[in-house]
């Protein structure tokens, strides 16, 4: 898939990144041959079944799904005693924000 180097400068805009002409050359190449790999994935001979089972599918060969019930929520205690440090009935974390 051919792209641009506008393409490319539009996305480092988006990711609010500042990139050299020789970097935009350079990503251009590269983000241009993943995307060639990536089209070449529609090319694949797929059976119609394998791709569209899923993993939790036992019918298809997936491992079986356990059944989706509602369960109680654990006791707060019992959650708080793996804590490394709890202040009160609240998990104590350090200060990551002046």
């Amino acid at each position: 898939m051919a792209l641009t180097a506008e393409q490319i400068r539009h996305l480092a805009r988006l990711a609010q990144l500042r990139l050299t002409d020789a970097e935009v050359e350079r990503l251009t190449r590269e983000l241009a041959g993943i995307l060639d790999w990536i089209a070449m994935l529609d090319d694949l001979p797929l059976e119609e079944d394998k791709a569209q089972s899923g993993a939790g599918d036992a019918k298809a060969g997936g491992a079986p799904l356990r059944e989706d019930a509602p369960q109680p929520a654990p006791e707060r205690k019992d959650l708080l005693r793996n804590a490394p440090a709890v202040d009160g009935a609240y998990f104590s974390v350090p200060k990551v924000v002046e």
